[in-house]
């Protein structure tokens, strides 16, 4: 026990010190608020209020080290003004991203390939998922020059090609989690997708 108990007390304090020591490299001047840690206090206890410049406490709820909130308006010493541009444009192109919906089609195809097997989840599932009707949905996808069918064409192919690199599954149980009604119809099928057979594809990924 003792043994453990100095190994967690070494680690610890490497823990803690290194984070002060992280925050000095950008405040020099930055001094803790308060400073705890949950073991007693070590022979050696002195030390920690010399190395943390702070009074510290022992035997605490938790260990811990705070600082005061005004040093997160601390600017850093190690600016870049050129990386600084490269990351705000970057974030401002990610913002505006998060702020403009994607388009039905690609909401859609998310959607069926979640599922997995699009011919079992109905347009009006879809759409009632998205908050429309049918044939708002319908209007919709026509204005982004798509159609339902070819959508779940396309979102049918990639859980195909997806399961096919599951090498647990055969072939033909591929095709029945599909709902094709045989492997026959689902290898046509699949050669029309992609112009290879299920076997060909797989042998190519595996």
């Amino acid at each position: 026990m003792g043994a453990s108990l100095r190994v967690y007390r070494f680690a610890v304090e490497i823990t803690t010190l290194g984070f002060y020591r992280h925050v000095r490299l950008f405040s020099p001047n930055a001094r803790p608020v308060r400073v705890g840690f949950s073991f007693d206090a070590p022979p050696y206890h002195q030390e920690y209020s010399r190395v943390f410049d702070h009074e510290v406490h022992f035997n605490q709820p938790s260990t811990e080290i705070a600082f005061d909130s005004a040093l997160l308006d601390v600017p850093s010493p190690y600016k870049d003004a050129g990386m600084h541009e490269a990351l705000r444009t970057l974030v401002e192109r990610r913002m505006a991203q998060i702020k403009q919906p994607a388009p039905y089609a690609q909401r859609v195809r998310e959607m069926l390939v979640r599922h997995g097997d699009s011919r079992r989840t109905s347009m009006d599932t879809v759409a009632r998922s998205l908050g429309l009707s049918v044939r708002s949905l319908r209007r919709r996808l026509a204005s982004e020059q798509k159609s339902y069918h070819e959508i779940e064409r396309d979102a049918q192919k990639l859980v195909a090609m997806d399961m096919l690199q599951n090498k647990l599954l055969t072939i033909q149980e591929v095709a029945y989690r599909l709902g094709f009604s045989s492997p026959t119809a689902f290898r046509r099928a699949f050669k029309r997708w992609t112009g290879l057979t299920p076997t060909a594809f797989r042998n190519r990924h595996s």
